[in-house]
């Protein structure tokens, strides 16, 4: 039964031409590794691999399929998915991660951290306790377990914002939070609204400046 399955997988994979990539941990989903970027003879690519962390229900699995899988599925999801991507002419052996935000595996996101590249740090613009745990939780985290590792804050759900309502977080909250926490940039974006092919070209551009971004130190509130 088991060598059936994986004889299946195997040949679907070989059939829409793309490589089978299964990742180390059993808990991860299989997944596969594109073939639509051209790779040269001798290239090698260069790995990027960005953690996303925030509150659940934010967007971060929206992103995930929007981007790196160019998919509408809007529903959560949690592991690593993998492609190759050619941003200019340097071409990247990218990745998105999302981990669980469930209790019994803090401890496993949280010395997650140090494997990653980038840290992104995601919360809704029309959901303001999802802005406030950025300060209260996860930025707190992502400084302890990786200070060397560069972060940027996302804000999602652009399209929801009303600027008549209170409660959604103003983009000048987005960028003091970001400053406040050494991000190397501050975006906002709208997973659903925005063109699919737009969107990965910015958010992965913004993801691989972290690269050349030694992160900025923690800047705590003046009393």
């Amino acid at each position: 039964m088991g060598k059936n399955a994986s004889k299946s997988q195997e040949e679907a994979a070989m059939a829409n031409e793309v490589t089978p990539y299964i990742p180390n941990k059993p808990q991860m989903p299989y997944c596969y590794l594109t073939k639509e970027a051209v790779v040269e003879d001798g290239e090698v690519p260069v790995p990027l691999i960005a953690y996303l962390i925030g509150d659940s229900g934010v967007g971060k699995s929206t992103l995930i399929c929007q981007t790196l899988l160019q998919s509408p599925q809007t529903d959560a999801i949690c592991g690593y998915y993998p492609a190759l991507r050619r941003l200019d002419t340097v071409l990247y052996s990218m990745a998105l991660s999302e981990p669980s935000n469930l209790p019994e595996y803090t401890v496993l996101r949280q010395v997650g951290y140090p494997t990653h590249h980038v840290v992104v740090l995601c919360f809704s613009l029309v959901h303001r306790p999802s802005w406030e745990n950025i300060d209260k939780v996860w930025a707190p985290e992502a400084l302890q377990y990786a200070p060397d590792i560069p972060r940027m804050v996302v804000g999602t759900h652009l399209t929801l914002r009303k600027p008549s309502d209170k409660s959604h977080v103003t983009i000048q909250e987005g960028k003091q939070l970001a400053d406040k926490w050494g991000a190397y940039t501050y975006v906002e974006v709208d997973s659903l609204d925005m063109n699919i092919n737009e969107l990965e070209s910015f958010f992965l551009q913004k993801v691989v400046e972290g690269l050349t971004t030694p992160p900025s130190p923690f800047k705590p509130a003046k009393k």
